[in-house]
Order: structure tokens, then sequence, then C-alpha cells
């Protein structure tokens, strides 16, 4: 039996809506381990592709548009971009993701990734860490 914290392959993600390419082949669960101790790198941050960020923001336009005496507040847009992001890359799967101020990142993808991590990351390593469900693209 390997040891729980070495890295490995658990599970392969399944492919992500509307063709996006996955950033991450296999679970790296070093990675994962990392980025809860606090070290997140640019390399971590899932992006937006620029096809995808002008829907958003074409997204904004309208609600805008239905709702002129409304504003949109920038962490309201913030928070829309992180969904959109999530959604682009992750349609209908659970994802173990920490919302930053910089973007997403995603430590595990799938129940088996998701129930590794929690095997092997002490519970006070989980601050900010949520497991969601993004909805389909």
């Amino acid at each position: 039996m390997s040891s729980p914290t070495a890295p490995e392959a658990i599970a392969e993600p399944l492919p992500p809506s509307g063709g996006a390419p996955v950033l991450v082949e296999s679970f790296d669960l070093a990675r994962a381990l990392r980025i809860l101790e606090g070290d997140i790198r640019e390399s971590d941050l899932l992006p937006l592709p620029s096809d995808a960020a002008a829907k958003v923001e074409r997204e904004f336009d309208i609600a805008q548009a239905l709702r002129p005496e409304a504003t949109i507040s920038e962490a309201e847009r913030q928070r829309v971009r992180l969904d959109r992001t999530l959604e682009f890359h992750f349609s209908g799967q659970p994802v173990a993701c920490l919302r930053t101020p910089r973007g997403a990142v995603v430590l595990a993808v799938g129940e088996e990734e998701i129930g590794a991590l929690v095997d092997a990351a002490p519970a006070d390593k989980w601050q900010g860490v949520a497991i969601e469900f993004p909805e389909t693209w």
C-alpha cells in the first residue's frame, strides 16, 4: 500500500465541458498539499480562456442592460468570473478548490481525488477550501 502523501495519479479527470484543456493531467497530491500549506504559485491559478472571458463580459453587459439602475460590484464580477472558470473547466464534476483574489485554485477533481486529499491533509489545513459542484457551462 502506498503512502497517502506520495504524489501519484489517483484518477484521471473527466474531460471538461466544451473541449477545454485539462491543465492537470493526473492528480498531484504533493501539489495539493503544497497549496494547502499556503504555497500558491501563479501556475496553480485556473485560467479563463479569452473566448470564455468575452462571454462572461457579455453576460455582465446583458445584466446591466436589463437593470440599468443596478450596479454590479467588483466583488460580484469576481465571483461570477470564478464561477464561470470552474464551470468551463469542470462542468458537473465535484472539485475541491480555493477562491483567491487572484483566481480559482483547484486541488482535486472527482470523488476519488477529493477523498485522497481528505485522507492526506489535516483538517486545520482546509481553511478556505470548498467542495463545489460547478454547473454545466
